[in-house]
């Protein structure tokens, strides 16, 4: 299980300014501070400098995951298809597709309003703000992906029950038949 980010306030001391007591009329000196909210445990990673120094060391999925996370937009997302990935990076769709699977396995990514986003926990770029609205976003996906899931089972349920139908309605007539031939 990755750990999920923190965040820590930062306190700095911008300098002092004087002010004048309500109660009392007398000129007082404070300290000034800027409160300041920031990420940490992480670090700085350059992406396409480590997949181009490491390239001899990757397998073919290393490859296709290192391409995702350098081709993503603002939000989080990758707007590729895999067939478009796998031209790109020159792979088979195949190991396009069993990469996707792998990094959906392990909560890297998923599928949301048919865009494909990256846990923002793990890989972001931009201000804690912005990635807290995209982590917004990744967690709704995955409620949406479970409402999805939800009727994709209900169709599959009621195609089923249709099919068990229509098998009653068939062995009834195979019954018949047979006391018919029977007879």
């Amino acid at each position: 299980m990755i750990a999920r980010k923190r965040t820590k306030t930062k306190y700095k001391q911008v300098g002092t300014q004087e002010y004048i007591n309500k109660d009392t009329g007398e000129l007082v000196s404070l300290k000034v501070e800027s409160t300041e909210r920031r990420d940490f445990n992480f670090h700085k990673i350059w992406l396409a400098q480590l997949t181009d120094s490491m390239e001899g060391i990757f397998n073919q999925k290393t490859k296709v995951a290192f391409w995702i996370l350098n081709h993503l937009n603002r939000e989080n997302q990758l707007i590729y298809t895999q067939n478009q990935i796998a031209s790109k990076v020159n792979v088979s769709i195949q190991t396009v597709n069993l990469t996707f699977k792998e990094m959906m396995q392990a909560d890297l990514i998923r599928k949301a309003n048919g865009a494909y986003i990256v846990n923002p926990d793990i890989v972001f770029k931009g201000t804690i703000n912005a990635r807290e609205k995209v982590w917004l976003n990744y967690v709704e996906g995955e409620a949406y992906n479970s409402a999805e899931k939800a009727r994709d089972d209900k169709t599959r349920l009621s195609t089923l029950q249709k099919q068990i139908e229509k098998l009653k309605r068939q062995e009834e007539t195979l019954k018949a038949s047979i006391q018919k031939a029977a007879t």
